[in-house]
């Protein structure tokens, strides 16, 4: 999610951070570690075996977020279902397994620099599968907790290491390959929904074990599917002639990256977005509102079609740094323009209601999609090629964290009386416009083009 300034845009790997790296000479070209055959070493050949890998890579994620769409409410409904345990029983379990699993970002980034993001993809996957069946052990509130956690830990670092492997498997262009997963993460819940539907819908113990099951199922095809996929690791030559695999240089942490580090408090704001979309307007149409239910649906279903159809476009034209800062300041601006939307339709007839509604939903549609491509960019382009998979772990550590305390915060403010979507609007808008002010403080460094080897 990342970019450095407009005269770069035909750079492609992610760039050290001031203070990254270990001098000059750490900054060679890139090179092959091992020989090639010389199809696949030309820029066509490699262009082909991308797409083969980001296609194999998108069909993993697919299921892997269908799985995902499967589990979490599958779970729910088993849980106080059949199981009769209480909603907030439950539900604090799984708040509180949510807040745990966060902890595994940082140290799953890690073991992906030190190991690679695909094995630690793999192992998320499998766990995830291990989780979504013991889910039909549980008969107690503790065993709930602790099949939670399995769940929350191995999803968080599913999401940190399919980060880093996207800069693995496509080295020319990660970012853009990580919005496309994004993309097929949406596909992949919106395959979920019918499931989940009509297993409410029949509310019986088989029906939710079927959910379950095939929860289950879905992460470990998702996890096989995942050893097929071939990621590739650079190499530099340093200025000595010698050449040593990117993973073996060192680099200064996020931590200590303050620009990065600001950057990813300012993208967990502009997710708080995602739960006003998910979370806010429902319930604001209908306890707020005049506008008929059916609206709620129909803003939902505008939302997702306008997310698929426009983000291919959305992540070829925000490539570069500059543009990628400006997106995060536009989905800023976008965002509170449809929270001023949604505000305005309180008090209003049912059709003006209805239609301010929609425009909301359309806006904050609108700045989703730039706010995922330019954020996906700048996570690549502000971190060294040599520690990308903690860095990922750090920015989605953000977002996890605003997901996770944006229901309570929203339930606060702009559900309430008062000026709550006025300040949610001034604050979205804010964060978006002071990412132009953080990325642009600080110097760039050059970029390395790779030529990748299997590794």
């Amino acid at each position: 999610m990342s970019g450095e300034t407009g005269t770069r845009t035909g750079q492609r790997l992610p760039a050290a951070p001031a203070g990254a790296g270990s001098g000059a000479g750490a900054r060679g070209t890139e090179m092959p570690r091992g020989p090639l055959s010389r199809s696949w070493a030309s820029p066509a050949g490699r262009r082909l075996a991308a797409r083969v890998r980001a296609r194999l890579l998108a069909g993993v994620c697919l299921a892997f977020y269908l799985g995902q769409g499967l589990a979490g409410t599958g779970a729910l409904l088993y849980l106080t279902g059949p199981v009769r345990l209480s909603v907030g029983a439950v539900g604090g379990c799984m708040t509180t397994a949510g807040l745990l699993g966060l902890f595994a970002a940082v140290p799953a980034g890690r073991v992906c620099d030190r190991f690679g993001p695909k094995r630690v993809f793999v192992a998320a996957l499998a766990a995830m599968a291990v989780a979504a069946f013991g889910f039909l052990a549980v008969r107690t509130a503790p065993e709930a907790l602790g099949v939670a956690c399995l769940y929350s830990a191995a999803c968080q670092s599913a999401y940190t290491s399919r980060g880093a492997l996207a800069a693995f498997v496509d080295a020319d262009d990660p970012a853009r390959l990580n919005a496309s997963l994004y993309r097929a993460g949406n596909v992949g819940y919106a395959l979920a929904t019918p499931a989940i539907g009509g297993a409410a819908a029949r509310g019986t113990a088989a029906a939710y074990v079927f959910v379950l099951l095939g929860a289950g199922a879905a992460f470990g095809l998702a996890s096989v599917g995942c050893v097929l996929v071939r990621a590739q690791r650079p190499v530099v030559v340093d200025s000595d002639g010698a050449a040593r695999p990117i993973r073996e240089r060192r680099a200064a942490g996020p931590l200590r990256d303050t620009r990065f580090l600001a950057l990813t408090g300012l993208y967990a704001v502009t997710s708080l977005q995602f739960m006003i979309t998910e979370f806010a307007l429902p319930l604001w149409v209908v306890d707020h509102t005049r506008a008929p239910r059916i609206v709620v649906g129909v803003a939902a279903l505008i939302s997702t079609v306008l997310v698929v159809a426009v983000q291919p476009i959305a992540s070829r034209r925000i490539s570069s740094t500059g543009r990628a800062a400006w997106a995060m300041a536009a989905s800023g601006i976008a965002a509170g323009a449809g929270c001023l939307a949604l505000a305005a339709s309180q008090g209003r007839d049912p059709r003006s209601a209805a239609a301010l509604v929609l425009v909301g939903a359309v806006a904050l549609a609108a700045a989703e999609v730039v706010q995922v491509v330019g954020a996906i960019t700048l996570s690549y382009r502000l971190a060294p090629v040599s520690a990308v998979g903690v860095y990922q772990g750090i920015f989605s550590l953000g977002q996890g964290l605003a997901m996770a305390a944006g229901p309570a915060l929203i339930a606060r403010t702009v559900l309430r009386p008062g000026p709550g979507w006025l300040g949610a609007a001034v604050l979205l808008a804010a964060a978006g416009l002071l990412v132009l002010a953080v990325v642009g403080n600080g110097r760039v460094h050059p970029m390395h083009e790779p030529q990748p080897t299997e590794s």
